[in-house]
């Protein structure tokens, strides 16, 4: 082999200074994460991300990585993976890179320094040799102030949708109180009815023992209705299940039932009878439908004909569709999508972020909603979310 000609030494020489400055002042965070020993990649994801994470030390980060850590150089090198970032927090994320042949990328990791969580996007690829992982290159991009405003503006928009709720809750005081007044009217016409047997001397176990099955029937329902409205105002946090969602329409148009009685509002509900099972937050899909139905509620007031509400739903492959429809004036606008838009409103006392609210419900469940005239008068909203098998 023939010896390399000084001039190209000389240029070799210059491109590694150059590619060793670059990786100093690089605004990425660049670091190698080496196996001592090797990690060998037969056996179960498990068991490889296991040793992964035992075996793991920084064999190299950049002054910009320590920094935005910061720590010094030798807090780092030859230290530990675990030390900076816990197996349990990460568990998933490298299970994915094991997954993808040790080479993955635009994936998201959480750190922990004196305390505070940090996050990085990162890139890595493995180096392989002879059925063992030598080390993991990477670079890394720190998106912690990020997840903060997007941490923030979720709390902000929770906390918008609670005041949403509240709003609601005050418009419906009549349908709650009509509500309770039922199975309170029967509570206290049964009562009577036991005292004026005891009055009179009736004795009559079957007829008293039915009378207080009715009673706790009636107890039971009005701690229902109490329930809901609990778990709406306070906006109890419920991670996501499987539900039907005739039944939360059923719960939801139970709660408005006065309201549509009031309104002299005739409701048709339809079903194609397919499985209307969804993963949802429960609530929230509640507040939808409550948000919804009052909207078109308000807009037949002013109807002196014949009020009608529609709420159909079906199924369509991997689709559920809900449709609410009135017969009232429809939408004002040109646009009817504007009304999605926030503080835009046609009602003298509305905030103008009910359907706004809406929206942000549907799409946090990956599903559309949509609005637009309907071909013979009123209005009519159109929700389509992701069916499941069950609930």
């Amino acid at each position: 082999m023939s010896p390399t000609p000084p001039h190209k030494s000389l240029e070799l020489l210059r491109e590694k200074e150059m590619l060793h400055e670059f990786i100093r002042t690089s605004t990425e965070y660049i670091f190698s994460i080496d196996f001592s020993p090797p990690v060998s990649t037969r056996g179960s994801v498990d068991e490889l991300v296991e040793r992964m994470f035992r075996n793991g030390r920084f064999g190299f980060v950049n002054e910009r990585f320590a920094r935005g850590l910061g720590l010094a150089l030798e807090d780092l090198i030859g230290r530990p993976c675990t030390a900076y970032f816990k197996q349990q927090a990460n568990q998933e994320v490298i299970e994915a890179l094991v997954q993808s042949g040790f080479s993955l990328f635009d994936f998201e990791s959480v750190g922990l320094v004196d305390g505070e969580e940090f996050y990085l996007l990162n890139n890595m690829v493995g180096t392989v040799e002879n059925g063992y992982l030598l080390r993991l290159f990477g670079t890394a991009r720190d998106i912690t102030a990020q997840k903060q405003a997007d941490s923030e503006n979720i709390r902000q928009r929770e906390q918008l949708m609670h005041m949403n709720r509240i709003g609601s809750l005050g418009q419906m005081a009549s349908s709650v109180a009509h509500e309770l007044n039922q199975p309170l009217t029967a509570i206290r016409l049964n009562a009577g009815a036991v005292k004026m047997m005891q009055d009179k001397g009736i004795d009559d176990p079957g007829e008293t023992l039915a009378i207080m099955d009715d009673i706790l029937a009636d107890v039971s329902r009005a701690g229902e209705v109490i329930q809901q409205m609990r778990d709406l105002y306070i906006g109890r946090v419920h991670s996501a299940g499987r539900y039907d969602l005739g039944t939360i329409i059923a719960n939801a148009l139970r709660l408005l039932n006065s309201e549509l009685l009031v309104g002299n509002i005739r409701l048709v509900r339809e079903h194609d009878g397919s499985s209307l099972g969804i993963e949802a937050n429960e609530i929230q899909i509640q507040q939808l439908l409550i948000n919804l139905i009052m909207n078109a509620c308000a807009a037949l007031r002013s109807m002196d004909s014949v009020k009608n509400l529609t709420v159909r739903t079906r199924r369509e492959d991997s689709r559920i569709i809900l449709e609410i429809r009135d017969n009232g004036p429809g939408f004002p606008q040109e646009d009817p999508e504007t009304a999605f838009l926030p503080f835009v409103t046609t009602r003298e006392d509305g905030s103008g972020m009910g359907l706004s609210i809406c929206r942000t419900i549907i799409e946090a469940h990956h599903g559309t909603i949509g609005a637009r005239n309907a071909e013979h008068g009123g209005a009519l909203v159109t929700v389509v979310l992701p069916a499941i098998e069950g609930p």
